[in-house]
Order: C-alpha cells, then sequence, then structure tokens
C-alpha cells in the first residue's frame, strides 16, 4: 500500500510524522536564532574591528582567494582559520571562520551532507569546549542553514540573509551572504 501511495505522489503517515518533527526542530532552532540576534548586534562593530586590525596579518590571502572566486580554496583556508583560532581560544572568531566555511562551500556548490559532515567532525575535535563554539550564533546559524538546504525549506531565506547581515563581515566578504542552495 506504500509503494503506490508514495507513486501517486501521497505520503505515509510515518513520513508525514517524520517531516512535522523536522518542521517543529527548526522551528526551535529558528527561535533560538532570533533569540541571539541582540547578542550579535551588541557586539557586532566590536568583533568587526578587531578583525579589521588582524586584516593585513591574518584575512589578506582568504581575501584574496575570495576576489578571485576560488571558493574551494576559500572554504578550506575559513575550515583552516576556524582551527586556529580555536587553538588561540577565540571562540567567537572560530565560529565565524566555522560560518564562512559553509557559506563558502555552498558558493562553491559542495554536497551540503559533505559540508554538514566537515562542520560536524570539526564540532566533535573540540572535546569538551564542543559546547562553547556550538552554542554560539554563527555555528547555530549554519547549522540551521544546512538543515534548511537539506530539506528544502525555503520560507526561512529571507529571515536567514537578514540573520547573516548581523554578522561582523568585511565588505569583500558579504557576497558569501548571497547563497544559492541549487
Amino acid at each position: 500500500v506504500q509503494e503506490s501511495e508514495s507513486e501517486s505522489g501521497t505520503i505515509s503517515r510515518k513520513q508525514a510524522g517524520e517531516l512535522k518533527k523536522r518542521g517543529i526542530k527548526l522551528e526551535q532552532d529558528f527561535a533560538s536564532l532570533r533569540q541571539k540576534r541582540s547578542e550579535v548586534r551588541a557586539d557586532r562593530s566590536r568583533l568587526l574591528n578587531k578583525r579589521k586590525a588582524m586584516r593585513r596579518r591574518i584575512y589578506q590571502d582568504t581575501l584574496d582567494l575570495l576576489n578571485s572566486k576560488n571558493f574551494k580554496e576559500l572554504a578550506k583556508n575559513y575550515l583552516d582559520l576556524a582551527k586556529w583560532s580555536y587553538e588561540k581560544q577565540d571562540y567567537t572568531s572560530s565560529s565565524l571562520h566555522l560560518l564562512l566555511y559553509g557559506l563558502a562551500d555552498l558558493k562553491f556548490k559542495d554536497d551540503i551532507i559533505n559540508i554538514q559532515a566537515n562542520v560536524n567532525t570539526f564540532l566533535s575535535s573540540l572535546g569538551l569546549n564542543r559546547r562553547l563554539v556550538e552554542d554560539t550564533f554563527p555555528v547555530k546559524l549554519i547549522l540551521f542553514i544546512i538543515d534548511t538546504v537539506i530539506y528544502e525549506i525555503e520560507k526561512h531565506d529571507p529571515k536567514i540573509t537578514e540573520m547573516l547581515n548581523l554578522l561582523p563581515l568585511f565588505e569583500e566578504e558579504k557576497v558569501l551572504i548571497i547563497y544559492n542552495k541549487n
């Protein structure tokens, strides 16, 4: 019966339940992101000034890759920066770099499951400090974006773009905000 139902375009009760569960989880994740927006707004200028101070020393190679539209290498570079920032115990920058890694890999059109695996591998490597990084706005946002891409949910796209615009990004990095899911 289920085979004939799925062939005709209807879904089984089990599938409907899974969809509903996913929808509820995404709504909860989105509510959590909305709560963290005010923290991001408050810290934005401080973090941007901190990044600007390190622009030439830390970010120049990354921005050169961005300007050349080499998104594959750019993604790798951001992932390396996330690891480097974490080692320096700069969890805020580490989480921002992890988000930028995900956005660059989306631009490169890497497989979303691969992006998810790399994000999860990075988070798993943090040991006891995983929660400190995982609970930050940028990490919650990239995990939310990954879920919306996997489950092909587009209703949150304008809100995601609005939240991405809150981040302390260089002008050059803002091209990563306009991500294409397809």
